[in-house]
């Protein structure tokens, strides 16, 4: 399917990515955006993936995460080489949430987007998040949430608009399906959460976001280098796309070992 091919294209650019960044003449800011590539792109692998399981009804796959790093690395891959920037106030003792790590970061990049779009001229774009007690109101249970407001300083939306800004396939745009904000809306539903828009024309708009927050502690995270290990040996590479076949390869044959190739069961039995 179209995921799968999706999956496939950017295991290539991975790849070319990481065999890249192994080059020992590479200048430390050449490295850093290849870096910084490589994050985009596993992100976007992992995007289409749980896309693909929303898109079919199916519920968000949940960890523990700390929703001040998804907002700074969802403006930082949003907002890079645009005229606007984010502005960030985090509250020192934030809690973290439970949520589906690319569901959230598709929403957060939304909002992210509208709001650098509102303000074609650049701006800044206030990022914030707290700590709140809600008591039961609307569709949001009592309980402890975090709070997150993303407000710009653009054109704003006309009254006659908000009621409509999160129905599916509206929009304003000329280039645009209307799914973003229906999507978040989903998205945030689908975390027991909630999010409205307040917006004033001429001044702004701010998205406000209640996502339920935990006791739970965030597991240890991910070493920030990683050192291949070379060996010698020979490694059956099996995929049924010849380029990614190749790109695993060279990969292989970069930490010494000597790849043999197949793209199918029957094949490496062979």
């Amino acid at each position: 399917g179209i995921a799968h091919d999706f999956n496939n294209l950017l295991t290539v650019i991975v790849g070319n990515i990481g065999l890249a960044s192994l080059a020992s003449q590479l200048p430390p800011s050449c490295r850093t955006k290849l870096v910084e590539a490589e994050k985009a792109c596993l992100q976007a692998q992992g995007l289409s993936k749980r896309l693909l399981t929303f898109a079919k009804g199916g519920q968000p796959v949940k960890q523990v995460c700390n929703p001040a790093d998804l907002l700074e690395e969802a403006a930082n891959l949003v907002l890079s080489g645009s005229s606007s920037r984010a502005e960030f106030r985090f509250a020192p003792d934030l809690r973290n949430i439970e949520a589906d790590q690319d569901q959230i970061h598709q929403v957060l990049a939304n909002l992210l987007i509208n709001a650098g779009q509102a303000m074609p001229s650049g701006g800044i774009i206030r990022v914030e998040a707290v700590n709140v007690v809600v008591e039961e109101r609307g569709e949001l249970e009592a309980g402890e949430y975090v709070k997150i407001t993303i407000a710009d300083e653009g054109v704003g939306i006309p009254d006659k608009y908000l009621a409509k800004i999160f129905d599916p396939y509206f929009t304003t745009k000329q280039r645009g399906s209307g799914l973003g904000l229906a999507t978040a809306f989903s998205i945030v539903r689908n975390h027991r959460g909630s999010i409205e828009v307040a917006s004033e024309v001429g001044t702004g708009t701010t998205f406000t976001i209640h996502l339920p927050s935990v006791d739970k502690i965030l597991p240890a995270g991910k070493p920030d280098e990683f050192h291949p290990v070379t060996g010698k040996g020979r490694i059956l590479v099996l995929d049924d796309e010849r380029e990614v076949r190749e790109i695993i390869g060279q990969m292989v044959g970069v930490l010494g070992y000597e790849a043999a190739y197949a793209k199918d069961g029957d094949e490496a039995i062979r």
